[in-house]
């Protein structure tokens, strides 16, 4: 579930010495538009970012651009 103020997601991509490295990601975004458009659009770059990062392989990390 998307909260209206940000994403949160937790992924378990690795690990060190047998143990799990557990990354926590946060976003916030805070311009000056409609709640509805930067939910809309902080969607649409996140859904971008994480098809970006699929088609490069496992285990990778895509940040959104501008």
């Amino acid at each position: 579930m998307l909260s209206p103020d940000g994403i949160n997601r937790l992924y378990t991509f690795a690990t060190i010495e047998g143990t799990p490295l557990i990354l926590d990601v946060a976003m916030d975004v805070d311009e000056v538009l409609a709640p509805w458009v930067r939910r809309a659009l902080l969607v649409v770059a996140a859904d971008a970012a994480i098809y970006q990062a699929k088609r490069a392989g496992r285990n990778r990390v895509a940040v959104a651009g501008e």
